[in-house]
């Protein structure tokens, strides 16, 4: 009789229990580059050294893994931003793919190469995905925005670089299974005693 009692507790029990990973939020993860990105802004017809920012522009998704999978060939929608002076924080891109939309903020760059051919920043910054009822945490992440530029500084041939290694973390779930598990152990043993 009491055996009887005890199964629709552990039914609804278990019920409970797999709603929670539905409540818990998702951190992003994986790397997204994207083509394109803006022209350099320069004094006419100076070379890619004396570049101060990124005038805004389109740019292309060419490969997304993680939760960027299935990204690929996305426009993208670049912001300007200046690198002399600084200017953060800045969205400065995001896109658009059925009812999910992904953007990015600088939180932090530095310049690590700025010459005449090659300009690399790279920093720091916050992804955020919204849409379709989900509940994607916002995540940082390292990124890096490069352009070569031997012939014309205002190619618009940049490449943005965003990459993110966040471990998802268990949420409790194991602790509540494994504490389900002995409670109905325990029960069990105390009605074989009995």
């Amino acid at each position: 009789m009491m055996f009887t009692k005890i199964i629709p507790v552990v039914i609804v029990a278990a019920a409970f229990v797999g709603v929670i990973p539905s409540i818990e939020a998702v951190p992003i993860t994986g790397s997204i580059d994207i083509q394109g990105g803006g022209a350099l802004l320069t004094p006419q017809g100076a070379p890619l050294g004396t570049a101060t920012g990124v005038d805004a522009t389109d740019g292309v998704v060419m490969s997304g893994f993680g939760s960027f999978a299935g990204t690929a060939g996305t426009s993208v929608n670049f912001e300007p931003f200046t690198f002399n002076p600084t200017t953060t924080p800045v969205t400065l891109w995001s896109f658009t793919i059925g009812s999910l939309t992904y953007s990015f903020d600088l939180t932090s760059m530095v310049v690590g190469t700025d010459d005449s051919s090659l300009l690399t920043i790279t920093g720091s910054g916050m992804l955020t995905i919204t849409g379709d009822g989900s509940n994607w945490d916002p995540t940082t992440g390292n990124w890096t925005y490069q352009i070569a530029s031997a012939t014309s500084p205002d190619a618009d041939d940049g490449v943005f670089n965003y990459q993110s290694n966040t471990t998802v973390p268990d949420g409790g779930l194991t602790v509540i299974l494994l504490g389900s598990a002995l409670s109905g152990l325990t029960i069990l043993r105390k009605k074989i005693s009995a």
